[in-house]
């Protein structure tokens, strides 16, 4: 833990004081050795899992390309042996540590599976036990409160991410290119309705983690941002299954809250409306986000909504 801790600090300090960049290489590779090892030996898997998170999600700090893939089959390994070696017998704290090492494993599969198309990425963590999932357990700062929204999201991002590898600079187009779009769509289709129709939980309905800067409601509303983002991703790749929702009227979980865009003959979508609609929604989880303090824990899986949003943050002249 030492030297992750120094690798993350010479890594934040070389942007005032290059000559640290190099510094940090040496405790970081220290680390991961060290991270290796304890995995042979099977010792300290809660420290080994929590370095390599940290690494993992570090590693572009020292090199910009560096997506952490490796760190993420060490944490992935970590987490399956913690969930395969936990039963209903086993103790409350670990159980609950079981639980706490599938949820962060489901946020950065969500985060890579947008940038990579590492096929280990896009297969699931062995998860706990329906039994495990069932023990009462404070909210993840991760975690986007129910592991169905943590399955839909980072197919989102792989689907989506997979098109845009394929198809975004074709110039002659196939069959089978046009047989991949229509898989990409009919995918797409069935998460948009999945993440459209979710109803997020009460707040009685989730253990409240006793900390005063980071109350349920802040989760609820990263959990709305987080769903409402995946929707915005799928109808700006996809602009069919955007004009079908426009045309449709229907009234849906998702966009209770939000007030947007509406034609006024269904059947005659204005050519404006599809990316004024967008940008309002955009605009809307903006709000959510900002209505949460800076103080809250949630804070820290942020910067990638932000990042996804960014692209409809633009005015039409």
């Amino acid at each position: 833990m030492a030297m992750t801790l120094q690798s993350m600090a010479a890594a934040c300090l070389s942007r005032a004081f290059p000559r640290l960049a190099s510094q940090g290489v040496f405790p970081r590779n220290r680390a991961i050795e060290e991270i290796k090892r304890e995995m042979r030996l099977e010792k300290s898997f809660t420290i080994a899992f929590l370095c390599s998170i940290i690494l993992g999600h570090s590693a572009n700090w020292h090199a910009d390309s560096d997506l952490g893939l490796p760190l993420y089959r060490s944490a992935k390994r970590l987490a399956e042996t913690a969930c395969v070696t936990t039963s209903q017998e086993s103790t409350i704290s670990d159980q609950r540590r079981s639980i706490f090492f599938d949820q962060a494993m489901m946020y950065w599969r969500t985060i890579l599976s947008f940038v990579s198309d590492d096929a280990y990425i896009h297969e699931r963590t062995l998860r706990s036990s329906e039994s495990l999932l069932q023990v009462q357990s404070a909210p993840h700062p991760w975690a986007l409160i129910a592991t169905e929204m943590m399955d839909a999201i980072p197919e989102v991002g792989a689907t989506i991410h997979a098109h845009r590898q394929k198809h975004g600079h074709l110039c002659v187009w196939k069959r089978l290119h046009i047989e991949d779009i229509q898989k990409a769509m009919s995918t797409c289709e069935r998460l948009e309705h999945t993440l459209i129709h979710w109803a997020l939980l009460a707040e009685h309905e989730i253990l409240d983690p006793g900390t005063s800067s980071t109350p349920i409601s802040h989760f609820l509303a990263v959990s709305q941002a987080y769903r409402l983002t995946g929707l915005i991703q799928i109808y700006r790749t996809f602009p069919d299954i955007h004009l079908s929702r426009l045309k449709s009227g229907e009234s849906v979980p998702a966009f209770e809250e939000v007030t947007l865009p509406t034609a006024d003959d269904a059947d005659n979508i204005p050519d404006w409306m599809p990316n004024q609609w967008l940008r309002e929604l955009s605009m809307y989880v903006v709000d959510v986000l900002m209505a949460v303090p800076f103080e809250s824990y949630t804070r820290s899986i942020q910067a990638f909504l932000y990042v996804a949003l960014s692209s409809e943050m633009k005015h039409a002249n």
